[in-house]
């Protein structure tokens, strides 16, 4: 979850129950749907914020292709989506950083797409058909990750500074559920739920291209991809890591550069040896050649964790730190640090027992592991951070299956490179 996945921490922090004497708290998705948080984990708000999946085809990463994605954005979601939502992420990072840091943003991300002539390609469809500048459309690529990334270094303050909120202490907060999880199989198998905000929902898209599928919950985030030799995913670790931010390139620009540009896991993990990036996520690859590996990012290097018995789990905790992180936070609690934390160790316990045992390691496995909380996120009377959607990629098969939103609600639609 996510790298979008936003301020999945902040969100426990400003939620409280809501009194009978309240009115009834509502939400408005990206597609205008609104939705009113009650009920409970287990008789949640099972209304459907998006039923369709639209897949936008287009040429790949090219010129042309990336004019193809601008206009089918534009054609659905309204004209003028794009330069709106660029205008958006730059004035907010605008905000949040100083004009040098953002001179320095810009000179990181022109850096690294200079090594890659197709992203820099693309990216100039962008600038061709918005108007906008090319170091504009480049920018706003950097923001997207390095807003992110802002905000959870916040939480992190109010989580670790010398200001720290009592109530990561006293363990006052609901027990909330929030974060991606991410699971894959080494058959070339690789899935991941994105959880997100309701009022970041509603706008899930897959791009199609003869090389290339991405899971796209929104413009800038490519992290949810596949080509025809790696698939990936990527999920936040990033409140409890170190951040490059406007040192480092676009956290899902360095990850959809690298599976387009490696034919294995090897060659990736060399390729992401060479950059920073502005955000810290976990990303988790699987090639064709049963690889199955996360790289926990940090401001200092990579982490590599491979795959040990032809499986791998990863929610929004750094691996092996389990007992250090709640030491720090809840006292030696692990079962007060999960309630603050996403029920981060909760779901990698479930993912990592399912995943384990399961005897038939299908992507139809992984498709019903999302379906179970905690994993599944809900809307309910005092949580309004819910599973957008949910992914699966088969590396082999060159399909992806995807949900427009809940996987307990809609379908997972196929799409594959040979259709």
């Amino acid at each position: 979850m996510n790298r979008l996945f936003l301020l999945f921490i902040l969100t426990a922090i400003c939620c409280s129950p809501i009194s009978a004497a309240e009115k009834p708290k509502i939400v408005t998705s990206l597609n205008g749907i609104k939705v009113e948080l009650k009920g409970t984990f287990s008789e949640p708000n099972n209304i459907i914020i998006q039923s369709k999946l639209p897949v936008f085809e287009f040429e790949g990463l090219t010129v042309r292709g990336g004019e193809q994605i601008v206009e089918h954005y534009n054609k659905t979601f309204g004209d003028g989506y794009i330069i709106k939502y660029i205008k958006k992420h730059i004035g907010t990072a605008k905000k949040h950083y100083s004009d040098e840091r953002i001179k320095e943003a810009l000179k990181s991300t022109q850096n690294f797409v200079n090594d890659f002539p197709e992203i820099r390609a693309f990216y100039q469809g962008w600038s061709n058909a918005t108007g906008v500048s090319y170091d504009d459309v480049l920018l706003a690529s950097w923001s997207e990750d390095g807003n992110f990334g802002h905000h959870m270094m916040e939480v992190k303050e109010q989580m670790f500074g010398d200001k720290k909120i009592p109530l990561f202490f006293e363990h006052k907060q609901p027990n909330i559920n929030k974060g991606c999880t991410a699971v894959g199989f080494n058959n070339g198998l690789l899935g991941q739920t994105m959880d997100l905000g309701i009022e970041m929902t509603g706008q899930t898209v897959v791009w199609k291209s003869s090389e290339l599928i991405v899971d796209a919950v929104s413009p800038f985030f490519t992290g949810m991809a596949m080509s025809r030799n790696l698939a990936s995913t990527n999920n936040t670790i990033d409140v409890f890591s170190t951040l490059a931010l406007e040192k480092g390139a676009p956290q899902s620009l360095v990850y959809l550069a690298t599976i387009m540009n490696s034919k294995n896991i090897d060659e990736a993990a060399k390729l992401f040896s060479k950059y920073k990036t502005n955000a810290s996520g976990a990303v988790t690859l699987a090639d064709k050649d049963g690889g199955l590996t996360t790289f926990e990012y940090y401001a200092e290097g990579v982490k590599r964790i491979d795959a040990e018995f032809g499986y791998i789990v990863h929610t929004n905790h750094p691996l092996g730190e389990e007992q250090e992180l709640a030491n720090k936070l809840t006292n030696g609690n692990l079962d007060a640090f999960n309630q603050i934390a996403a029920q981060t160790f909760g779901r990698y316990e479930l993912a990592e027992s399912f995943m384990r045992w399961d005897i038939e390691r299908s992507a139809g496995s992984i498709q019903s592991l999302f379906r179970s909380r905690p994993i599944l996120m809900v809307p309910t009377k005092t949580n309004s951070f819910i599973t957008a959607s949910a992914q699966v990629s088969d590396i082999n098969a060159g399909c992806m299956y995807v949900t427009p939103y809940r996987p307990d609600l809609t379908d997972f639609v196929k799409v594959c490179f040979s259709e």
